[in-house]
């Protein structure tokens, strides 16, 4: 079962560190800790670093795709950037992201402080 791990806020952005697979129990805990900490930081920027997850579906992605619409919505609300970007994607998660066409979607970056150093001074939101 997918765990969140660890959160911090940096920079503006929302860094939740997961552990584990995931269930449909722990990704709906993930949706409303997303909403939650967007909700009360205004901020829309979302960092999944993925370093400890060994599997994830299309499924799965397809829960990041209504996260990523949800901080698309939200920032047109607020007139802020959004973005959903991975980090420490594993080659399987990789795999699955390609299939499904979505690493248009997703920013990914290989570690976390790329990310952050890198998302951090991004304002364009893309």
């Amino acid at each position: 079962m997918t765990q969140l791990n660890d959160y911090e806020y940096i920079s503006g952005i929302h860094v939740f560190r997961l552990r584990g697979d995931f269930t449909p129990q722990s990704l709906d805990q993930l949706k409303t800790t997303v909403t939650a900490e967007v909700a009360s930081r205004g901020t829309c920027k979302v960092l999944f670093n993925l370093e400890f997850v060994d599997y994830i579906t299309s499924k799965d992605l397809g829960v990041f795709v209504q996260i990523f619409r949800y901080l698309a919505a939200e920032s047109k609300n607020n007139s802020t950037d959004a973005f959903l970007a991975l980090c420490h994607v594993g080659t399987f998660a990789m795999d699955v992201i390609e299939m499904t066409k979505l690493e248009n979607i997703f920013r990914i970056f290989e570690t976390e402080e790329h990310a952050i150093r890198e998302l951090a001074g991004d304002s364009s939101g893309s």
